[in-house]
């Protein structure tokens, strides 16, 4: 009986034993804890404004300086034409057509007879109303008669001389649209006459491009085609196109050797005003969480910004912003996808090159 009690006595004693060496080992343990979040990694440069001047990109129609549509100016049939005088560069007065004179050199004749009869009857009627044998009223009748004659003569002289048909400035014939041994009326298109130089290049501006485009400016170094050549703004629209809405703007082509011509069409970047602008690498510019686009930059406190930027232009390498509230910033340069604004960051500047594996981290 007190062997089995001995007995029972050992086992709850080790048994005891083993559950209190238990409760001390895991309660000597160190309890797990959390690491603290670790900031990510990116990569800034800092860009400062720098001196831009804009230019407005538009596609342009070249035409020649002046295009008139020679007409006749009487009727008659076409007894000669200057087709070798074709394409080629006319003085003023140049003759381009004739038409057949017919009766009118006879007219002329005839007209001339009787102005001078009206010229003798009103001198002599001068005369005798002087003496008093002849009524104001009657004297008056004969200096109209005379003066008729005169304008009916000098309309037939008009009349003759629309029969020569020449050049009305400096300038080629483009094409002729009759031929020898046609008949003519009044107002008939004989051929098209043009000044080739200077050329003038036509563009049109949608009303916010006109309002950039500065007042009273005449000269202008342009590109066309990625040429540089210098330019003067003949005519500046004030009032818009009822059609179209665009305000038209011709500019001359002082250039003789360039190589354009009529109706070719060309792209104009015309400079504007200058201004302070960013320039910024298009792998730069990313989308908010809202859709707008912009860049990411760092603050003083090392958070992450978001600049919504107004695009200014682009040339070859970058695109040009405008930031009126800041005229430095230090943006971030690798990383910029992968973290959204709000969150600080660690920051290391573009010469450093942190070695860091980006994750997509939120505020």
């Amino acid at each position: 009986m007190r062997s089995s009690v001995k007995l029972a006595f050992i086992f709850l004693t080790i048994a005891f034993l083993w559950i209190l060496s238990g409760k001390i080992f895991f309660s000597s343990e160190e309890t797990p804890q959390e690491e603290p979040p670790i900031d990510p990694k990116v990569t800034y440069k800092i860009i400062q404004k720098e001196s831009y001047r804009p230019q407005l990109t538009l596609r342009g129609l070249i035409h020649p300086y002046r295009s008139i549509s020679l007409k006749s100016q009487t009727s008659g049939q076409v007894s000669f034409i200057a087709r070798d005088s074709k394409n080629k560069q006319l003085d003023t007065g140049h003759i381009i057509a004739r038409l057949h004179p017919q009766e009118r050199s006879f007219k002329i004749q005839e007209a001339e007879a009787k102005m001078h009869q009206k010229e003798a009857e009103y001198k002599a009627g001068e005369k005798l109303h002087h003496q008093g044998f002849r009524s104001t009223t009657n004297l008056s009748a004969l200096k109209a008669d005379y003066y008729a004659s005169i304008a009916t003569l000098k309309t037939l002289e008009n009349d003759l001389s629309y029969t020569i048909i020449k050049a009305p400035f400096e300038g080629m014939i483009e094409s002729f649209f009759v031929q020898e041994g046609d008949y003519l009326t009044s107002n008939k298109e004989i051929c098209q006459f043009i000044t080739l130089y200077p050329l003038k290049i036509t563009v049109h501006l949608t009303n916010k491009e006109r309002l950039l485009l500065q007042e009273n400016q005449k000269n202008l170094t342009i590109k066309i085609n990625k040429q540089s050549y210098n330019v003067t703004i003949d005519r500046a629209a004030f009032v818009a196109d009822e059609k179209t809405h665009t305000y038209q703007i011709d500019l001359l082509l002082q250039d003789h050797k360039t190589p354009f011509l009529p109706g070719m069409a060309v792209e104009v970047h015309i400079p504007l005003t200058p201004t302070q602008a960013f320039p910024i690498s298009s792998s730069y510019i990313t989308l908010s969480e809202d859709g707008q686009i912009g860049i990411k930059y760092i603050d003083d406190h090392q958070y992450v910004r978001f600049q919504p930027i107004t695009f200014l232009n682009e040339d070859e390498k970058d695109f040009w912003i405008e930031n009126k509230d800041q005229d430095q910033l230090r943006l971030i340069t690798i990383g910029h996808e992968f973290v959204n604004e709000n969150i600080k960051v660690q920051a290391y500047q573009d010469k450093e090159k942190p070695q860091t594996v980006f994750k997509t981290f939120k505020e």
